[in-house]
């Protein structure tokens, strides 16, 4: 892992976000689901 080259690092980087992005929208959906349904 330590030999990522930079274009590499860089989508590693972009895929991270993208999934933390993803998962705090379906965790907040989660949550508004919860709510609704109370």
């Amino acid at each position: 892992m330590k030999n990522l080259s930079k274009k590499q690092s860089q989508w590693a980087w972009f895929i991270g976000l993208y999934l933390a992005g993803f998962l705090t929208i379906f965790t907040i959906a989660q949550l508004i689901k919860l709510a609704m349904g109370v």
